[in-house]
């Protein structure tokens, strides 16, 4: 899989507590920060799992991680 087509891990976060997971491309992540960024309304996010139409006036933050990240220890 090239860089261009990686899908990240991102979390969003609603006012209230409220999160979802999801996966996107950077493609998808960069028109979701451009919404977000562009003010309130619903935008409407494609990912591999569902479809997601979002109230962004709701979003308090949007977290990405990239699949090449791990969890967990390394030896040294």
């Amino acid at each position: 899989m090239s860089a261009s087509n990686e899908h990240k891990r991102v979390e969003i976060g609603f006012s209230g507590g409220a999160t979802t997971s999801v996966r996107l491309p950077d493609s998808e992540i960069n028109r979701l920060r451009g919404a977000l960024a562009a003010g309130s309304g619903w935008h409407e996010v494609s990912c591999e799992e569902i479809e997601l139409v979002i109230n962004l006036a709701q979003v308090n933050y949007l977290r990405a991680v990239g699949s090449s990240s791990t969890i967990g220890f390394s030896g040294s």
